[in-house]
């Protein structure tokens, strides 16, 4: 966790693979799930992807679905498919996580990520209901703050709000900038060049296989589930 938030994923990734592997040789399940949960998160970043698909299915069948923080994995494995243009099933799980997250920095993180996927799914009042909400909550400190700004510019970028989206990114490198966030500033300032330079945004919408649409589909009825209280 240490190397992770240093920015150092490689080694992240190779003491959660150490941990993965000890915890399955002593069949500690609950250990093993949380290092499948992180290493999702890892490979995200590298955008290892194949590889994050297959910690998330792990993770997901090692915690169960009444895992008390599953609505975390559920936003985890969302935020994964934004990552590679899976718009659609990640903004229908996204979407069911409301209500599930009450703290206020994951709330911005969340309704962030779910403006961006619903942009890149063409659900206009979806991403106007998300955006409003983010936005509100943006002018408090938040670790947080960075990176969703980074999601709602990109998500603006998605609806065509150029403008916004402009004003937003460079809001979002500023502060990247001043917290040491060099990953998330880099990447602001990338699209903020993009929106200037007439470029399209960084992930266009993709077809979605089969083994998303697959676990998307039981993260829904588990969420479900969950707000109905059974």
């Amino acid at each position: 966790g240490m190397a992770w938030h240093r920015g150092d994923l490689e080694t992240a990734r190779k003491v959660y693979g150490r941990a993965w592997r000890r915890a399955l040789k002593y069949k500690l399940r609950k250990l093993g799930a949380a290092a499948r949960h992180n290493l999702l998160g890892v490979d995200s970043e590298l955008g290892a992807f194949e590889a994050a698909q297959e910690h998330a299915s792990a993770a997901y069948k090692l915690y169960g679905r009444d895992y008390q923080k599953l609505p975390y994995l559920a936003h985890d494995i969302a935020y994964m498919w934004c990552l590679q243009g899976f718009y659609e099933p990640a903004s229908e799980v996204l979407s069911r996580i409301i209500g599930h997250i009450d703290a206020p920095k994951e709330q911005l993180k969340l309704l962030a990520n779910l403006a961006r996927a619903a942009a890149g799914a063409g659900k206009k009042e979806m991403f106007l209901e998300a955006w409003d909400e983010a936005m509100s909550l943006t002018h408090r400190p938040s670790e947080n703050l960075a990176e969703a700004l980074y999601n709602l510019a990109e998500g603006s970028f998605m609806a065509g709000w150029n403008h916004r989206a402009t004003e937003i990114a460079a809001r979002a490198g500023e502060i990247g900038e001043s917290l040491g966030e060099d990953s998330t500033a880099a990447r602001a300032h990338d699209l903020l060049a993009r929106i200037r330079a007439g470029h399209p945004p960084p992930t266009p919408p993709r077809d979605v296989p089969d083994s998303v649409r697959m676990l998307g589909a039981r993260l829904k009825r588990d969420l479900d589930r969950r707000a109905a209280g059974r």
